[in-house]
């Protein structure tokens, strides 16, 4: 197979665009190589167009000169076809395994496996993150508790619908998620229900869950206002 040769200019003006570009003006910037009598320009630089054609004179750009000899050109110009390469292979690797997941998101053996990555099971030993008490606590964010006998058995981060990986059926998501909880904890009194994370536990979205679960109400100043102007959130913490 013939073997493909690159100019010097070619590796020069490949090059050119990947030294560090100087920004230290908004409309751009002008990047000059120089490798023996090899001259590369990198122009970045940008210009109002219409109306605002009268202010270009103005304008001030950015720029950097570099110059290289021809073995310090060559050596950069294998580094950054090695990372375009490298680069290329991440994308097509992950592009067929996009496939293959979306393939496989019409079976329900497939999303099921799915579902048990994102249900954690209650505990208190919590080893994974050492700031809450609660294994199936991961901060702040929505949140749908499993509550069985009165107790919080497990917890899906993003709640039934932000949880579900793309290319997976809601209803498929949604029914599969049901399933597997009756698989854990049997069909008895469970119940999934809404819940937001904030601080380091669990705070009940809709106040007719409260008969579920043992909680406290208290009223803090709200988010979206100022407490001192009588703005107030009342929170429902589980405790």
């Amino acid at each position: 197979m013939e073997k493909n040769i690159v100019s010097t200019q070619e590796m020069a003006n490949k090059v050119v665009k990947n030294l560090p570009a100087d920004y230290t003006y908004r409309m751009g910037y002008k990047n000059t190589l120089t490798v023996g009598e090899i001259i590369a320009v990198h122009d970045a630089r940008e210009y109002y167009s219409g109306r605002g054609a009268k202010y270009n004179s103005g304008i001030k750009h950015g720029g950097y000169s570099y110059k290289m000899t021809l073995t310090e050109l060559k050596k950069q110009y294998r580094q950054i076809v090695k990372e375009e390469k490298e680069t290329a292979n991440k994308r097509a690797a992950y592009a067929k395994k996009q496939a293959l997941h979306l393939r496989s998101c019409k079976k329900e053996s497939y999303v099921m496996d799915l579902v048990k990555e994102k249900i954690s099971i209650a505990g208190n030993d919590n080893k994974e993150d050492a700031r809450y008490w609660l294994n199936c606590y991961h901060g702040c964010g929505v949140y749908r508790l499993i509550i069985k006998d009165g107790k919080i058995v497990a917890s899906i981060y993003g709640g039934l619908y932000n949880s579900r990986p793309e290319g997976v059926d809601a209803q498929m998501w949604v029914d599969c998620i049901v399933k597997y909880a009756k698989q854990l904890f049997g069909e008895g009194d469970l119940h999934i229900v809404k819940a937001d994370g904030s601080g380091t536990y669990f705070y009940l979205r809709n106040k007719e869950d409260m008969e579920l679960l043992e909680t406290k109400q208290y009223v803090v100043p709200a988010p979206n206002g100022d407490g001192n102007m009588g703005y107030s959130h009342l929170n429902t913490e589980i405790i």
